[in-house]
């Protein structure tokens, strides 16, 4: 996660170098969720990496373990990966408009959007069996709109300084 995190920032930086004029604001704002999506989600795993991971199983407190419900970590990483990374490309997607793979981009960032949002129900609930809606979300859907992401950049007209 701490190696794919700047990979994150630097998908909705794109996407905000993009967007037209007019929708600036809509990226700006997905934006500002994925900041909130990597610090939280890095800080969990940079705290699992340096600190938890040498105190013994044991003798952890069952609030700072991440493999049973519920905990804080899990909180802060489902946090993360559900509301914040679902209205980070909720407000991504607007800033797509015209073409089919526009359209294809833009349905698949709403859709990874809405179940990421989705995955909050597990939590709220405290069965994470809800959770898979939004693991559909950022490991299927979220991959296929980097893809087509990747094309619709590799197809923009870029700027030469003279």
């Amino acid at each position: 996660m701490l190696v794919a995190a700047p990979l994150l920032i630097s998908l909705m930086t794109a996407v905000h170098q993009y967007a037209p004029p007019e929708r600036k604001g809509y990226s700006l704002a997905a934006l500002a969720f994925m900041i909130s999506v990597v610090v939280i989600t890095s800080s969990v795993h940079f705290v699992q990496l340096t600190i938890l991971r040498q105190i013994e199983p044991g003798r952890l407190p069952f609030l700072l373990r991440r493999d049973r419900w519920p905990t804080i970590t899990l909180g802060m990483d489902l946090l993360a990966w559900g509301p914040l990374l679902g209205l980070s490309l909720l407000f991504a997607a607007p800033a797509f408009r015209g073409s089919s793979l526009f359209v294809a981009l833009r349905v698949c960032m709403t859709t990874a959007g809405v179940l990421c949002l989705a995955n909050i129900v597990g939590p709220v609930l405290g069965d994470l069996r809800f959770t898979i809606l939004g693991v559909v979300g950022y490991v299927v859907l979220l991959p296929v709109a980097c893809i087509l992401l990747a094309i619709v950049l590799a197809r923009a007209e870029t700027c030469v300084d003279d």
